[in-house]
């Protein structure tokens, strides 16, 4: 079960609200398909991650991706 959780470790991309978001805690994992992980390396800088989100073609405007929050869970 701790490997699974750990799998899903990384930097997720929600391109419709153009926020990105560190998941490295089981507390939240972003829903598909609104939520795409971009890289499981969860130190990537800012500036990185919009480069990446243009390789990728995930972003229409990778300029334009800004970090997130995870939701207060309950």
């Amino acid at each position: 079960m701790v490997q699974e959780h750990i799998k899903k470790f990384g930097i997720y991309l929600n391109a419709k609200e153009k926020k990105v978001v560190r998941i490295n805690s089981p507390y939240w994992f972003p829903p598909e398909p609104e939520w795409v992980m971009l890289t499981p390396e969860v130190n990537m800088t800012l500036l990185k991650i919009r480069e990446l989100a243009g390789e990728k073609k995930l972003a229409k405007k990778p300029d334009e991706v800004t970090w997130g929050s995870i939701p207060v869970l309950d």
